[in-house]
Order: C-alpha cells, then sequence, then structure tokens
C-alpha cells in the first residue's frame, strides 16, 4: 500500500487516473451528492491511518 493517495475533481479524472498508474499510488474515494440549489455534499470514504 502507498502512502499516497490521489484525489481529483471529476473534471480531472483522466488526470488523476494517469498519476496513479505512473506514480503506483491509490485513487481516495469520495462520495459526491448534488443538491437541488447546485450545492454539492462531498464525503472522503478512503480510511486513512
Amino acid at each position: 500500500m502507498s502512502d499516497i493517495c490521489v484525489f481529483s475533481i471529476q473534471a480531472y479524472q483522466e488526470l488523476g487516473d494517469r498519476l496513479c498508474q505512473l506514480g503506483g499510488w491509490q485513487r481516495g474515494q469520495v462520495e459526491v451528492e448534488r443538491f437541488p440549489d447546485g450545492e454539492r455534499y462531498q464525503r472522503v470514504l478512503s480510511q486513512f491511518m
């Protein structure tokens, strides 16, 4: 397991994937919900020590 975890916004998913591939890092998991008024809820699901 790597000490580095990569997070990216939806617009940069490909960049995040490429960084993980090149660096051998893991991808952080985030739960995203959108509210009717345009606000977003984001919660980190990845476990860290």
